[in-house]
């Protein structure tokens, strides 16, 4: 299943993961395929506060961020952008410089070097890197419990497309790898409008991980290839 590493710098500390559950992939063609030569990596890590001088590049990340009033929302775009460095050194051996990320005019950043999707809660935050198509979602499952384990049934229209089973998402934690397995799809396609409902979920490989931090999360990443996945867990230490 996952393979994990271990690397010590003075900034932080890749580990393994402390999964709850396995990884669950969503349809036959989804896994891992024995002898692959594609890389597909999710890393995650809580948040971590933003300094004042970020140091990130490109130079319009910063900028991004010293426009962000909320600290709380600054740090979540910080932690992100400091996994994605991480993940690429980790798994690729590039810098940011040599990735040269660029942003899309639907907002989406990108790189011809590589394939990556970010994404962040309240708590955490999680990458996804590749050299193929990626995208990536990751929810607080303690955020989404409802009452009686009972998902609404107004949530329930909003994300089931007629493909869905609705035994996938009988309890808050089920319901959010469909959403965030949707979610993720949504990105991996540069969508302009995130519409559940309308995605299907076999229409691409997606898998889905239960992870615990200081918060129990659900990351689901959707990709075009069947590809092993390995998970780490970024323990910052001092930034």
């Amino acid at each position: 299943m996952a393979v994990y590493g271990i690397m010590e710098t003075k900034s932080f500390r890749i580990n393994k993961t402390n999964c709850i559950d396995d990884i669950a992939y969503s349809n036959d063609h989804a896994g891992i395929l024995p002898g692959s030569d594609h890389i597909l990596d999710i890393y995650f890590s809580s948040l971590v506060p933003c300094p004042d001088d970020p140091g990130l590049f490109p130079p319009e990340r910063n900028d991004y961020l010293r426009s962000i009033k909320l600290d709380h929302a600054r740090s979540q775009s910080y932690t992100a952008w400091k996994l994605l460095e991480i993940a690429i050194k980790h798994s690729f051996d590039m810098s940011m410089q040599e990735l040269s990320p660029h942003k899309l005019a639907s907002g989406k950043w990108v790189s011809s070097s590589l394939f990556f999707s970010i994404s962040h809660t309240k708590t955490s935050a999680a990458v996804a890197v590749s050299d193929s198509d990626v995208g990536i979602d990751i929810e607080d499952a303690d955020a989404f419990a409802f009452k009686n384990n009972s998902i609404p049934k107004r949530l329930m229209r909003r994300i089931l497309s007629p493909n869905d089973e609705p035994v996938i998402c009988c309890d808050h934690v089920g319901f959010l790898k469909l959403w965030t397995a949707k979610e993720s799809i949504y990105k991996l396609n540069n969508r302009e409008q995130f519409i559940p409902s309308e995605i299907d979920t076999s229409s691409l490989p997606t898998a889905s991980i239960l992870i615990e931090l200081d918060h129990r999360n659900v990351i689901s990443v959707a990709y075009n290839e069947p590809t092993p996945i390995r998970v780490f867990r970024i323990d910052f230490e001092s930034i």
